[in-house]
């Protein structure tokens, strides 16, 4: 794993973490607890927005190569019924994914979001950026996912 990927997706996560504290005055945590359960999770970024009956869990990938697990392991959470709750999983794909030309992986996890979303209407899912726009030799800025991931959180927790 480089520098370069490790330093991407930890800049990422701090500049997310501050906004949802100064602007959306949100609490970020990296565990999520089940009492019950006596079970945690580690995500990137894990929000618990009561007042919306949400959980917000932002993954951001940026040294994983298979990053459908990030994906899968939310479809075995919900099975079991260990999250029941609205679940918004903002799922963000660093330069390695242009770098390395893995576009199928994204793919894959669009794929497997759909599935989840069929059996669990409770499920939203985002990928940033989407598959489809993948063009490896136009790589965007991280200041642009960045914004686009903003974008995405201030609606979804702005809900009514």
């Amino acid at each position: 794993m480089s520098k370069i990927k490790r330093s991407y997706a930890k800049q990422f996560i701090m500049r997310i973490q501050e906004y949802l504290i100064n602007t959306l005055k949100l609490d970020p945590k990296t565990e999520y607890r089940l009492g019950a359960y006596k079970w945690s999770h580690k995500a990137d970024i894990f929000v618990e927005i009561k007042k919306l009956k949400m959980f917000l869990f932002v993954e951001v990938e940026g040294e994983q190569s298979h990053p459908d697990t990030n994906v899968t392991k939310y479809w075995y959470w919900m099975e079991k019924k260990i999250i029941d709750n609205k679940v918004v999983l903002v799922h963000v794909f660093g330069p390695i994914f242009y770098n390395n030309n893995y576009k199928s992986r994204s793919e894959l996890c669009d794929f497997i979001a759909r599935k989840i979303k069929r059996e669990h209407r409770n499920f939203i899912y985002f990928s940033i950026p989407k598959s489809k726009n993948y063009k490896v030799d136009k790589m965007p800025k991280q200041s642009a996912w960045l914004e686009q991931t903003k974008n995405v959180i201030r609606n979804i927790t702005t809900e009514k």
